[in-house]
């Protein structure tokens, strides 16, 4: 153990391999020096042990820091936790995970929308909304997917509406799914136009809307 805490300590690349095999021990001493090292002053250091500790098994002192370290001054260590977050679906860290989607920079928002995203809470799709109408392609990309994950009977209308004309074909694409799963008669329109549409995949999808809109409607 000592051997793999100097090495830990030292420069890098030869600190990460380390903290990697303090983190496979799986006893209560290499889990307090993981959290040490959560907490050590290098943020390349403390990236490499809140990816750790995403990976062994939970506990309250855990999970106190992979909370914390959503808050971080450094961007890559905020980033990880976001990754760690959504992976585990962590209701806990929803909040906190809310306030970095709206005050990080770009990419750090993009990973947290990311995580709101698997978590699932239909309520967080405003700030995937947010991050839709970012001027950067990428983070528009991304907004838009965790719009759809996040979409609902109370957002969808909206969503479809922006998304009837727009440039990207999965958009209309998916305008089209919504206005089929959620749809009225009077929406029927809608989907006339969209199945007049250069992309076949959007075509396909709004004659299924169309079918199943009058079949609801008996």
């Amino acid at each position: 153990m000592d051997v793999l805490v100097e090495t830990a300590n030292g420069p890098p690349p030869g600190h990460w391999p380390a903290v990697y095999a303090i983190g496979r021990l799986g006893t209560e001493t290499a889990a307090r020096v993981l959290r040490d090292f959560a907490c050590h002053r290098d943020a390349d250091v403390r990236r490499t042990a809140i990816e750790v500790l995403g990976r062994v098994p939970r506990s309250e002192a855990n999970d106190l820091l992979l909370l914390r370290a959503l808050r971080d001054s450094s961007s890559p260590v905020v980033r990880t936790a976001c990754d760690i977050a959504g992976a585990r679906q962590w209701q806990e860290a929803r909040e906190t995970l809310r306030e970095v989607a709206r005050a990080g920079n770009l990419q750090t928002r993009i990973a947290a929308v990311q995580a709101l995203s698997r978590i699932g809470n239909h309520a967080d799709i405003d700030v995937a909304e947010s991050l839709m109408a970012a001027g950067d392609v990428h983070a528009r990309k991304e907004g838009a997917f965790a719009c759809r994950s996040l979409v609902s009977s109370d957002s969808w209308r909206r969503l479809a509406g922006a998304w009837l004309s727009d440039a990207v074909p999965r958009h209309r694409l998916w305008a089209a799914q919504l206005f089929g799963q959620f749809g009225l008669q009077s929406d029927l329109l809608a989907l006339q136009q969209l199945s007049a549409d250069p992309d076949g995949h959007v075509r396909e999808a709004a004659r299924q809307g169309v079918v199943v809109l009058r079949s609801r409607a008996g």
